[in-house]
């Protein structure tokens, strides 16, 4: 068979090579969001970006200034919280999915503070908190074989930092990042899923009447995505210190 080609001139029109499509990353960004919350109101209920996950304000949380881009965001002190019930895009299983949020923790001094989670003790889906007494941030994950174990995450400074995290369902890989740094891991006990119960969504405080581990600081843009949330992900998020707020 004989190829013909069409001539301009002294130039032959080959036929076109196929491209690749190049995604930019603020839309990428925004594959496989399932919530997010800016946190930037003054008081109140905080609205969800989309999805309809409105959270409920639990005695008042306040208002702080944030990273220089992301805006304000939400303050929390003893007794305060936001917190929404359980329903299936608050919770995990058997699929990737990554969290992400900027956080500030005041009081580092010996006191265990939660940053959010679904875990009241008895039906315990997963849960991120800061441990004064080690400094460091830890991220469990819990299935019917229990607890991922003693996770050694990154410390962090009284400044505000964006903190990533969330599971790798194919190797069964727990991960915790700060800012744009490698992640840590742990892989996940046994062979049995993510838990996923009913225990209510909680940010600011544990969902544990009696153990609550209120946190002394600050959160601002909270999301949740089905997908693993890359390093170049997290680092666009980052954006060198300053951070992205939504529709980032």
């Amino acid at each position: 068979m004989v190829t013909r080609r069409k001539f301009i001139g002294a130039c032959a029109l080959a036929p076109l090579a196929a491209h690749a499509v190049i995604v930019p990353h603020n839309r990428r960004i925004l594959q496989d969001l399932v919530a997010f919350w800016k946190l930037d109101e003054a008081s109140g209920t905080r609205v969800s970006q989309f999805n309809g996950l409105d959270l409920s304000d639990n005695n008042t949380v306040g208002q702080r200034a944030g990273p220089t881009s992301v805006g304000n965001g939400a303050d929390f002190v003893t007794n305060k919280f936001l917190s929404r019930d359980s329903e299936t895009l608050l919770q995990v299983g058997d699929f990737n999915f990554s969290f992400s949020l900027w956080t500030i923790v005041e009081n580092q001094v010996g006191v265990v503070e939660a940053i959010f989670g679904k875990d009241d003790g008895t039906n315990r889906d997963y849960y991120l908190y800061y441990d004064g007494t080690t400094d460091q941030l830890n991220f469990q994950l819990y299935n019917t074989a229990g607890v991922t174990g003693n996770f050694v995450g990154p410390s962090i400074d009284g400044n505000w930092n964006l903190i990533s995290c969330g599971y790798i369902a194919a190797t069964r890989t727990v991960w915790l990042a700060t800012n744009a740094d490698t992640e840590v891991t742990l892989t996940l006990p046994g062979t049995t899923p993510p838990n996923a119960s009913a225990v209510q969504f909680r940010v600011g405080a544990r969902a544990y009447d009696t153990f609550q581990q209120y946190l002394d600081g600050g959160i601002c843009s909270l999301g949740k995505w089905h997908r693993y949330l890359t390093p170049n992900d997290r680092a666009y998020l980052y954006n060198a210190g300053v951070g992205r707020q939504w529709p980032f």
